[in-house]
């Protein structure tokens, strides 16, 4: 049995939606069970997935960043999915960072064909990518200074259940992984608990029962587990005096009231006719983080964007975004929750072997026996007038058996109808939150 559980957490606000996490179903073919948690993130019958289209032209930073091309790439590709799945209703939110490491650190110890299906849908080297985060997390400690962006990987195995040398080495030395030996087999559910008090404690409690109950068995085996956890306070707060009642659309006929911060600055601002949308790039305190927003042009263009984004066009508009606009950005405070189950999506974009008794995770173990059963993620973010505060924590369990416009010198920017966002990193630049707010 294996799952991948991932939760996300953002920064305060008054409005909520929540996504109900589906049960995780157990499934025994004879094969060790292996978890995996992490925490802190073209359509061909109805599946998107990565094409050579989604080959691009890269700014210099990100050809020297393939950790953020790759993730970039990974996270359109998934947002893209989850959308179709959900019929292009509701809010998404996830970690694409926290979701990435977790399947990384799974692909250290896969071999052959689930190796290379990993890596195909990650997007990445599998012979360079831990490499890739080994040197991310090094430079985590500049951003203390200024905003909290903490990150933690660890491993919980079966103490009876033999794990290969060179796999703990790859996860200490390149994720910073620690590595609990546990008793499954006899005390499954005292560990489910410790796993979920570990990642609570590393999310500053944003996010809790990353393991729902039922989750882990006797025949658990192996629980990789990422936690990120993100706090930065914007570099010019909103004033909470100028927050007031205001209209959201949430479509060409329904609005509802929401409370809308005001701020009039110079922000970063980019377009796009082709996907119809404008972006504007809000700064955290110490500039090394960032959270952008993509309004589209109609009340009802959410949907057009999600169908003509690619990881290309995305680029595009970040690498476009401009300084020195004079706006008055009109924002609603918002809170998401998310818990998704991903193994569904997982195989859709292509990753099939990893889920079934033909996985090859030779590299973990030298027993023929290991798979991983299920993929789960949950997310959290809050926005208000001081800035945002999101975690995000993926688990992976596995089991025996464009164009840009130039904006005028002053102009509105009003948040009064659904759109996207991401929270990014810029040293390196890497996506660690994404996702679509729909209903408030």
């Amino acid at each position: 049995f294996g799952y991948i559980h991932h939760n996300t957490v953002g920064a305060r606000g008054d409005h909520t939606a929540r996504s109900s996490l589906p049960p995780v179903s157990t499934t025994c073919c004879g094969r060790e069970p292996v978890d995996v948690v992490t925490g802190h993130l073209a359509f061909s019958g109805g599946h998107y997935k990565p094409g050579k289209q989604q080959k691009r032209h890269l700014t210099t930073a990100m050809e020297a960043n393939p950790l953020g091309e790759s993730v970039l790439d990974f996270s359109v590709c998934l947002y893209k999915q989850l959308v179709v799945q959900k019929g292009h209703s509701g809010n998404v939110f996830y970690s694409p960072f926290s979701i990435s490491a977790a399947l990384s650190m799974a692909l250290a110890g896969a071999r052959a064909n689930s190796a290379k299906e990993l890596s195909t849908v990650l997007q990445v080297d599998d012979t360079k990518i831990h490499g890739h985060y080994s040197s991310f997390f090094s430079k985590l400690a500049s951003y203390a200074e200024h905003v909290k962006l903490h990150v933690a990987n660890r491993m919980y195995s079966e103490q009876t259940f033999p794990i290969l040398e060179n796999y703990l080495s790859v996860l200490r030395d390149s994720y910073g992984a620690t590595i609990e030996s546990v008793d499954f087999r006899n005390h499954y559910e005292n560990v489910r608990q410790q796993v979920n008090a570990w990642v609570e404690k590393s999310t500053e409690s944003k996010i809790k029962d990353l393991l729902p109950s039922g989750s882990v068995d006797a025949l658990t085996t192996l629980i990789l587990v990422n936690a990120i956890y993100f706090k930065g306070s914007w570099m010019s707060p909103f004033d909470p005096d100028c927050t007031h009642p205001s209209d959201f659309h949430l479509d060409s006929k329904l609005k509802k009231e929401v409370d809308m911060m005001y701020k009039k600055k110079a922000y970063k601002m980019s377009t796009s006719d082709e996907l119809g949308v404008a972006a504007l790039e809000i700064p955290y305190r110490g500039g090394k983080t960032s959270m952008v927003v993509l309004l589209p042009n109609d009340i009802e263009g959410l949907s057009k964007l999600e169908d003509l984004l690619t990881a290309p066009k995305l680029t595009d508009l970040l690498k476009s975004l401009r300084s020195g606009v004079d706006v008055e950005l009109y924002l609603p405070k918002f809170k998401l929750e998310e818990a998704i189950s991903l193994k569904k999506t997982l195989q859709a974009m292509g990753i099939k072997e990893f889920f079934s008794p033909e996985a090859d995770l030779s590299a973990i173990t030298e027993k023929k026996n290991l798979m991983a059963s299920e993929v789960i993620h949950k997310a959290f973010v809050e926005v208000d007038e001081k800035g945002t505060e999101a975690a995000a924590a993926t688990a992976v369990m596995m089991v025996a058996c464009c164009l840009s416009i130039a904006p005028p010198v002053t102009c509105k920017f009003v948040v009064d109808r659904p759109f996207m966002f991401l929270i990014r990193s810029h040293d390196p630049e890497v996506v660690l939150f994404m996702g679509s707010v729909r209903e408030l």
